[in-house]
């Protein structure tokens, strides 16, 4: 008979909480540790200790930071599901677009998980960056998206290399074609919808939050306690398609 997972305890942070992924990992994490405090520039509708950050605005992710760094609990975990995405186009005129892409998606993760690192070793957190199968492919619609997520994958790799034996680890979730908001909005600003991306995969189909969530609370688990700097992809056979 299967052993029921034991408890995993102290507080689960998740960013980008209010995401179709972010509101994901929260749920399958609820289960596995004391508390949740999750984070987002949008109320949450999960239940848990909520704190509202702009992660465009370095000031912002500062007072985050210093909450995170004052939390009384140890941090169990912490995943970084924070992404913004939008087709654009490569020229002078579209700089603002590239740089608010990068931003978020990646400066803001390399900000937090900076800033955090030392008391991410002392607590044995188990770190989950989502990034995207566009770290793999690159992106021709999005560009700064796929060079943000591919950044944030290699960063993930990066800080795991500094986690020694301390029990701390940083991993990476690749998801490929998804439904989640996020998505449907890019396929409609494309003028299609999801499907297309849908039929790109061997499943012919996209893939549930709850599918992503599942492999963000196998890392976060003891029984990922020999997982460090790898990504996992979850994207129903895109890449090998």
């Amino acid at each position: 008979m299967t052993q029921p997972e034991p408890r995993r305890g102290g507080t689960a942070v998740v960013l980008g909480a209010a995401g179709g992924i972010g509101s994901a990992c929260a749920r399958a994490l609820s289960e596995g540790f004391d508390e949740l405090l999750l984070a987002d520039v949008i109320q949450v509708t999960e239940p848990g200790r909520f704190i509202q950050v702009d992660m465009a605005v370095a000031q912002e992710r500062e007072r985050l930071i210093d909450a995170l760094l004052e939390l009384p609990s140890r941090i169990g975990a912490l995943v970084y599901a924070v992404g913004v995405t939008e087709p654009v186009d490569a020229t002078l005129e579209a700089w603002p677009a590239w740089r608010r892409i990068i931003e978020i998606d990646f400066i803001a993760a390399a900000h937090i998980l900076c800033a955090l690192h030392g008391r991410i070793l002392r607590d044995g957190t188990a770190v989950v960056v989502i990034d995207s199968t566009a770290a793999d492919t690159g992106s021709t619609v999005a560009p700064p998206y796929g060079a943000a997520k591919a950044a944030c994958r290699n960063l993930t790799k990066s800080l795991a290399c500094r986690t020694g034996d301390s029990g701390a680890r940083y991993n990476s979730v690749a998801p490929g074609p998804t439904d989640t908001r996020l998505g449907a909005e890019l396929a409609a600003r494309m003028g299609t919808t999801q499907q297309v991306f849908a039929d790109r995969t061997i499943a012919k189909r996209l893939g549930r939050p709850e599918e992503i969530a599942a492999a963000v609370a196998f890392l976060c688990g003891p029984r990922a306690s020999f997982v460090n700097g790898t990504a996992l992809v979850v994207d129903g056979g895109y890449l090998a398609g």
